[in-house]
C-alpha cells in the first residue's frame, strides 16, 4: 500500500506504530528501506512504545515523534511533543521552524517534562506488567471478542522489545458497551494514555466521535470497542 501511495512529489512517510485504536503494527525496518531507495524521509510515532520499548532510528527512521503529554509527562498534567532526529540537515530545519514559529515550550512544562522523564523507566515497566495482566484476564472473558496487544504480533516483538502498556478490546455485544463503561470504578473514562491513572478510552464517542458512523465501521472502530 505504501508503494503504491508514493508519488514524485512525496517527501516524507508518516508511520504510526502500534497504531492508536487498533493497533496495527508496521514492519519499521522495511518501509525505511523503502524510503531510502525512493529518497524520502521516515517519521514514526512512538508514543505508544516510549523510546525504552522501541527505537525507531535504530531501525532506519529518521524522525522520531512523541506525545510527551502520555508515557513521557506521565503525570496528565502538561501538553508537549518531541521531534527527535539523527539527521543534522532534519534537525536544522525542525530548529529553524520551531524558531519561527515560536512553538517552543514553557518553562514550566519543560521542568515538570524533565523531572517526570526521570520516572519514566519505573512507571513504564509497572504499566506493561498491568497491561500484561489485563490481557491474560480478557482474553478469558466469553464477553470479549477480540484482544488487541502489540505483544501478541511476531513483526511489533522483531522490532520492539515490549508489548507496551496500552490494550484495546472489543465486546462481543456492542449494545452494552455504555453500561459497562458506565459501570466501571476503577479507571478513569477519558481520551488520553499513559499516565499513572488507569484509563479507559471509547473511540466512538470520543476521540472519533466526529467521524460518519458508516466510516467508522468501516474502519473497525466500532461502538463496542
Amino acid at each position: 500500500h505504501i508503494t503504491e501511495a508514493i508519488q514524485s512529489n512525496t517527501k516524507l512517510i508518516y508511520v504510526e506504530t502500534p497504531s492508536n485504536p487498533l493497533f496495527k503494527i508496521t514492519d519499521i525496518h522495511a518501509v525505511a528501506t523503502l524510503a531510502k531507495e525512493h529518497k524520502i524521509l521516515l517519521a514514526v510515532d512512538n508514543t505508544f512504545m516510549t523510546p525504552l520499548g522501541q527505537s525507531p532510528l535504530a531501525l532506519g527512521a529518521d524522525i522520531v515523534i512523541h506525545s510527551a503529554t502520555k508515557f513521557l509527562g506521565g503525570h496528565s498534567d502538561l501538553i508537549a511533543g518531541a521531534a527527535i532526529t539523527n539527521n543534522r540537515e532534519v534537525a536544522n530545519a525542525l530548529y529553524l521552524l520551531q524558531n519561527g514559529t515560536g512553538t517552543a515550550l514553557s518553562a514550566y512544562d519543560s521542568w515538570a517534562l524533565a523531572k517526570h522523564l526521570k520516572t519514566l523507566p519505573v512507571r513504564f515497566k509497572q504499566s506493561v506488567h498491568n497491561a500484561e495482566r489485563l490481557v491474560q484476564f480478557l482474553s478469558q472473558r466469553e464477553e470479549i471478542s477480540e484482544v488487541y496487544y502489540p505483544g501478541n504480533n511476531p513483526t511489533h516483538l522483531k522490532q520492539a522489545s515490549t508489548g507496551g502498556a496500552v490494550i484495546g478490546f472489543r465486546l462481543k455485544d456492542e449494545s452494552k458497551a455504555q453500561k459497562f463503561v458506565d459501570s466501571l470504578t476503577l479507571p478513569l473514562v477519558s481520551v488520553s494514555l499513559g499516565g499513572v491513572e488507569t484509563i479507559l478510552s471509547h473511540p466512538a464517542t470520543m476521540s472519533h466521535a466526529a467521524v460518519p458512523e458508516d466510516v467508522r465501521r468501516e474502519r473497525g472502530i466500532t461502538f463496542g470497542l
